[in-house]
């Protein structure tokens, strides 16, 4: 089972004097009760109160359903056994038939179409009447449609954002099983599950089988894979059950085996060819790197050989300062040692005694 798109059962009713585009709205307990056979006419209290600007007439509210068994039907039964356990108490099924009340049918009430169209065009043509068909049908044939509420109490249409609300809170198991009827969001519709595609793992049959088989694979693989898919889809007023793109589909339809081949192999991924190496965006930077580096080391080796020899020229006149200070010390000692010696020195011979005593 490979879910497809969220199908919705919209609500549609044909009251004369309503406006093109006007919305009725019922309540849960009004939505069973008529289905149930307790609620027969359109001036029933459960719904006027909810329709104030509506003029609803004490007439015969009369169903019109699909003739045949249908997964909408299943589900709209679904629903309406979610919403109250009057539908069950009064003897109402869960199957996909189109098995309603007797009295429906007793009194006159109870109208039957081949088709979806052929639903519609009843609708259309016969006043006082209501159904439920799938929702695209209700918004491409612009029927007037009925608001019911979800279980947060907001009165909701099957709008293209309320379905896709409700199909948003799917989380599919192993086998693609997703409860989303009466999710429980803000703002999705209650009435809401997935169509989906059946399909056996292994199938024994005829070339021509496998064929036909492998032509219904490759179109559920395209509505899985192809992104352009969404928009066609959403063009037919229908919301996919998966992104764009998803694996998950493709992965099942992997599995998938008619007369022991796989029909619909995975895609194998090759990975992409390595560019061709092109040196001259490496050796550029390198190169470049290597002429900065040798004229930032002769700069650097330039002035630390100035440096050197500007150190060099310092030692050499400290080395000879040394020497002459060692030269002029030992001349100064033998003069002081004559001045010294003298009896009776002059006032010159005085002042240069006293100066070299100083110094020393």
């Amino acid at each position: 089972v490979i879910p497809a798109f969220a199908n919705a059962a919209a609500l549609v009713h044909n009251v004369p004097g309503t406006a093109a585009g006007v919305t009725m709205s019922w309540s849960r307990e009004a939505l069973v009760g008529v289905f149930n056979g307790t609620i027969t006419t359109w001036n029933h209290p459960l719904i006027t109160k909810l329709n104030p600007f509506i003029y609803l007439p004490n007439e015969k509210i009369k169903l019109i359903t699909y003739a045949v068994s249908s997964a909408l039907t299943l589900l709209f039964k679904q629903a309406l056994a979610k919403f109250s356990s009057n539908w069950t108490q009064a003897g109402g099924d869960l199957s996909s038939n189109p098995s309603w009340p007797a009295a429906w049918a007793s009194q006159g009430r109870l109208l039957k179409g081949s088709s979806w169209d052929a639903v519609v065009t009843t609708l259309l043509t016969t006043p006082y009447t209501m159904s439920f068909v799938p929702r695209a049908t209700a918004i491409s044939r612009a029927l007037n449609l009925i608001a019911i509420p979800n279980n947060r109490g907001n009165f909701m249409v099957p709008s293209l954002e309320a379905v896709n609300d409700a199909a948003l809170t799917a989380t599919f198991d192993e086998n693609f099983q997703s409860d989303i009827l009466d999710c429980g969001r803000e703002k999705s519709y209650p009435i809401v599950a997935f169509s989906t595609f059946v399909v056996r793992k292994d199938l024994w049959t005829s070339a021509a089988g496998c064929a036909a088989l492998n032509a219904t694979l490759s179109f559920i693989r395209w509505t899985a894979s192809d992104t352009s898919v969404l928009a066609t889809v959403q063009a037919n007023n229908y919301i996919p059950a998966f992104p764009p793109a998803d694996s998950r589909v493709v992965e099942a339809l992997a599995n998938i085996r008619c007369n022991g081949v796989v029909l619909q192999p995975l895609p194998v991924v090759v990975p992409p060819a390595s560019p061709a190496f092109n040196p001259i965006p490496v050796v550029i930077p390198v190169v470049a790197f290597a002429l900065i580096a040798a004229v930032v080391a002769v700069v650097i080796f330039r002035k630390m050989r100035n440096r050197l020899q500007e150190m060099k020229s310092r030692l050499n006149d400290v080395m000879v300062a040394a020497d002459l200070s060692e030269s002029i010390a030992t001349f100064d000692l033998q003069k002081m040692a004559f001045l010294e010696s003298l009896e009776t020195p002059t006032d010159t011979q005085k002042s240069c005694l006293r100066i070299l005593t100083t110094l020393k």
